[in-house]
């Protein structure tokens, strides 16, 4: 009896180990993702701001022009 205990016991054990063991694998697969999803953001968000950037740029010398172009027809009249 004390043997079939004792086997049962060992059994409940491994397979509470073996679980505890896929829950950690689980949680860092998990943990990586999050971080890669998180890392593929910060990338996504600082290619954006290149892009804004130079899209101000454009835009402030388009201005700048259209500013130049209204003095010098202020100039004319």
């Amino acid at each position: 009896m004390q043997f079939l205990f004792q086997h049962l016991e060992n059994k409940i054990v491994a397979r509470l180990e073996q679980m505890a063991a896929t829950q950690k694998e689980e949680f860092a697969r998990l943990k990586r993702e999050c971080r890669e999803g998180f890392s593929t953001v910060h990338e996504s968000i600082s290619n954006m701001k290149t892009v804004m950037e130079g899209k101000r740029k454009i835009l402030e010398d388009q201005l700048r022009k259209e500013i130049s172009q209204i003095r010098k027809m202020v100039v004319l009249v």
